[in-house]
């Protein structure tokens, strides 16, 4: 009996042994990979553009020769009928500066200058100018507003374009001209002194990419959410999309904003284009793996073996096991691997006799799944995706499920690798 006890106890220790030999030759042989754990999440996908700005703007041009001084400041609202600027032979008396009522001005100046408003320094002239023109009552040559709006001092060359004709030239910048007409204090006759943006409505347009376009070519509704990089502010718009020579369009109609991006031609933007909800994966996990697609009523299963598999249409009417790693519930088409099929092989349906070629492979995108300590592919419906991240359909079949663990790269494994 002694002797007996102490065989079963090497028996013990020797398997003990050979267990922990084994683990460590799997350790030592097993792919060591980075792994992720699936969670739920929610993944907007942001698209970021310099848009151009097209504003319902005319410019208004001197009707004589001679010095120009303005009765509105940068960004001033206007109404009809009142003074902008005035046309003189000569310039204004500025000896008259001062007076202790430009000295107020000049000293308001002082205290609320900023390197970041330097433009704020026409707005002084202007203000003396004011006084100095209420003094002259020189208005013989003072333009009236026709219109009511915002004036702008800056011209450039993209005042040509409007809402009617906003096409794929408004992106070509090789002679984009950009000038402050305050720099200039004697004008031509016909010279632009100003503009009027006549609407607060505008818009802008965007260079796609074709990705995009589609996109949003599928989006329910014509409302869009856009976000000035600037200043982080956030306005709705309804877009319109153009497509000529593979060259795509969008064009963002907004009713709010303009007061404050209006001397803004170049906006940096965001486009919240897609948000989804479902669970989050790296992109990384994610790959590209071939199949053979077949249709479903080519599988059966083995009377034997319980096993899932095709038949080949030969004559010795082959049973050969295959893996489904997906079925197309619309088509009624299986995903099948490939180790043990080749193209040409012939299938045979076990209800009707008939026979089915396998003639290409098919690609599916999914990710290797590694519960059970090796590699299993998993294929994965992408609902959205940036450069980091992808949001996936939830309890798909065939799929994944939130807290499962996979690869975090793709590409490092194979499908039945030991991890």
């Amino acid at each position: 009996m002694e002797n007996k006890s102490k065989n079963y106890k090497k028996i013990i220790l020797i398997s003990i042994i050979i267990y922990f030999i084994i683990a460590i030759i799997l350790y030592l042989t097993s792919n060591k990979v980075s792994s992720y754990k699936v969670v739920k999440g929610t993944l907007n996908n942001d698209k970021y553009y310099t848009g151009i700005s097209v504003f319902d703007e005319e410019i208004i041009k001197s009707n004589t020769k001679g010095y120009v001084n303005y009765y509105l400041n940068e960004g001033s609202k206007v109404k009809v009928g009142e003074k902008i600027f005035t046309v003189s032979n000569s310039k204004l008396n500025e000896n008259t500066i001062s007076n202790p009522s430009y000295k107020t001005v000049i000293n308001n100046f002082k205290d609320d200058y900023n390197d970041v408003h330097f433009s704020n320094t026409y707005n002084l002239f202007n203000s003396i100018n004011n006084k100095l023109l209420d003094q002259s009552n020189d208005d013989n040559n003072a333009y009236v507003s026709k219109d009511s709006g915002i004036i702008s001092y800056n011209i450039d060359s993209m005042v040509k374009y409007n809402s009617q004709n906003i096409s794929n030239k408004i992106f070509n910048l090789t002679n984009y001209t950009t000038y402050d007409t305050r720099s200039n204090e004697k004008v031509n006759k016909y010279s632009p002194v100003a503009k009027i943006i006549k609407s607060l409505d505008w818009k802008i347009a965007l260079n796609i990419d074709e990705t995009s376009y589609k996109t949003l070519s599928n989006k329910d509704g014509k409302d869009i959410q856009i976000m000035f990089v600037s200043d982080n502010k956030t306005e709705w718009a309804t877009f319109e999309l153009k497509e000529k020579d593979n060259k795509y369009i969008c064009i963002l109609s907004l009713k709010n904003g303009l007061i404050r991006y209006y001397n803004d031609r170049f906006v940096d933007i965001k486009i919240i284009l897609e948000k989804a909800t479902g669970l989050k994966i790296p992109t990384s996990a994610i790959i590209e793996k071939s199949f053979f697609k077949i249709p479903t009523e080519y599988i059966t299963t083995d009377d034997s073996t319980s096993k899932r598999g095709v038949i080949l249409n030969n004559e010795d009417k082959k049973f050969v096991e295959t893996k489904i790693y997906y079925i197309d519930e619309e088509t009624n088409e299986a995903y099948v691997n490939i180790s043990n099929l080749n193209i040409g092989y012939k299938l045979l349906n076990p209800t009707d006799n008939t026979s089915f070629t396998i003639e290409k492979l098919s690609k599916l995108k999914g990710v290797f799944l590694i519960n059970k300590g090796y590699a299993e592919f998993k294929r994965v419906e992408i609902l959205v995706k940036n450069k980091d991240y992808a949001i996936i359909e939830d309890n798909s079949d065939y799929g994944l499920n939130v807290y499962d663990i996979i690869t975090i790269n793709g590409s490092e494994v194979k499908d039945e690798d030991l991890i």
